[in-house]
């Protein structure tokens, strides 16, 4: 199954890294850089069909995403899909080894950084 993900809200991302630490042990995010990449690579073969659609998050705008929830075994958090417009950039990485390595920067609390990608979305 094909479908467009993004990842988690910043409140979300909060509560996630509360679940991650014992009680006690988290830092006050406020006061820290928080940020979130995801490693993709393919597992066994080289991807020669269904290759991974990144989206251009600069050309994602606030109002075109919808929160909804995820829900998985005992994890509850928030994500943002967006809503269908014709102006994203789409970029697709075809043909892809297992020994291709792709860093995707899914989450930045900065708000002084210029490439945020907070709003980055893939298919997959």
């Amino acid at each position: 199954m094909l479908y467009i993900r993004l990842e988690d809200t910043s409140e979300a991302m909060a509560r996630m890294h509360a679940a991650m630490f014992a009680q006690g042990q988290q830092k006050d995010l406020s006061a820290s850089r928080l940020r979130v990449v995801n490693v993709w690579r393919p597992l066994l073969n080289t991807v020669e069909e269904y290759p991974l659609a990144l989206c251009d998050g600069s050309t994602v705008h606030p109002d075109d995403l919808v929160a909804s929830d995820l829900i998985v075994d005992s994890y509850r958090g928030e994500n943002l899909q967006p809503l269908y417009r014709n102006y994203y950039k789409w970029h697709f990485l075809s043909n892809q080894t297992k020994d291709e390595v792709l860093l995707i920067k899914m989450y930045d609390s900065s708000s002084s950084v210029k490439a945020k990608s907070r709003l980055p979305a893939y298919i997959a």
